[in-house]
């Protein structure tokens, strides 16, 4: 582990470059994902209908929540996808940096084997 930290592979590994995806390409597959994810169709049936009232049309008032819980998420994960986004390049511009990374992620994994590993 130790000569891979100090090797310069680093560099070598992260000198790949992805094949480049179309918008739309990326708006089918994560709509694609949603539409399979069984957990989002639980969430919405379990969780929204105890915010709704009785008095008022329920399918509508579980549209707005929907669309409110949607539009959240949307924000969130675009703060998210700006933030890793510039994170990753000023990574990827200090190869030394991503090294230690990656051999400091290394001592975290030995060190939650061993402990996995003298657990009784």
């Amino acid at each position: 582990m130790l000569k891979s930290w100090l090797s310069d592979d680093f560099a070598e590994k992260n000198d790949t470059k992805t094949k480049s995806l179309t918008m739309t390409r990326l708006i089918y597959q994560g709509l694609f994902n949603n539409l399979m994810n069984p957990k989002a169709l639980l969430f919405f049936s379990m969780f929204l209908p105890q915010f709704t009232s009785s008095q008022i049309d329920v399918t509508s008032q579980i549209l707005i929540l929907g669309l409110l819980l949607s539009t959240t998420a949307l924000i969130i994960n675009i703060l998210f996808s700006l933030v890793f986004s510039k994170l990753g390049s000023f990574i990827n511009g200090k190869l030394s940096l991503g090294r230690h990374i990656d051999g400091i992620l290394g001592l975290v994994f030995l060190g939650l084997a061993t402990r996995l590993a003298t657990s009784k």
